[in-house]
């Protein structure tokens, strides 16, 4: 049963998924500790937020880790030896070229989110995320609502 000697890296997504209670207003400074926090307990990967742009959300209702940019990123790591940064897109509301911003900061993953209707669609957007230079991760929307045959269809086709 596959390769049992990989490290099970854990991820933390404290910032990005408790952006839906306050629409993603966390101030410099929580963040910043936060990951200071999350980086001496040991987690592996942080993910900030959500790469997003006004093109596709209104700046308005949201706030700064719902548009995380390369900038904001070195404001909250900055001088901080600690874990790998991940941020996350949702499929179809992200220009792949977007994420360029991210090469030389310490954004090494992306998570992609999509739901089960946009599968195929989705792994070639994880195809040309991989080609810019990212480790990429897939989030499976809504997987507690797939049947079998869909969970089994999604491994096969993420393998």
């Amino acid at each position: 049963m596959g390769n049992c000697n990989k490290k099970i890296e854990i991820l933390d997504c404290t910032l990005r998924d408790g952006g839906y209670v306050n629409n993603w207003r966390f101030d410099l400074k929580l963040a910043r500790e936060t990951y200071r926090a999350l980086s001496k307990a040991g987690v592996d990967i942080v993910e900030l937020g959500y790469h997003g742009t006004e093109k596709y959300f209104d700046a308005s209702k949201y706030g700064l880790f719902r548009f995380c940019s390369a900038k904001t990123i070195d404001e909250v790591t900055k001088g901080i030896d600690g874990a790998k940064m991940a941020l996350m897109v949702d499929h179809g509301k992200y220009d792949i070229e977007d994420l360029l911003q991210y090469k030389d900061s310490r954004v090494s993953i992306i998570r992609i989110a999509f739901h089960k209707n946009k599968l195929k669609e989705a792994l070639k957007k994880v195809e040309e995320i991989k080609n810019i230079g990212f480790k990429v991760s897939v989030n499976l929307m809504g997987y507690a609502n797939y049947l079998e045959s869909e969970k089994q269809e999604a491994v096969n086709l993420i393998e």
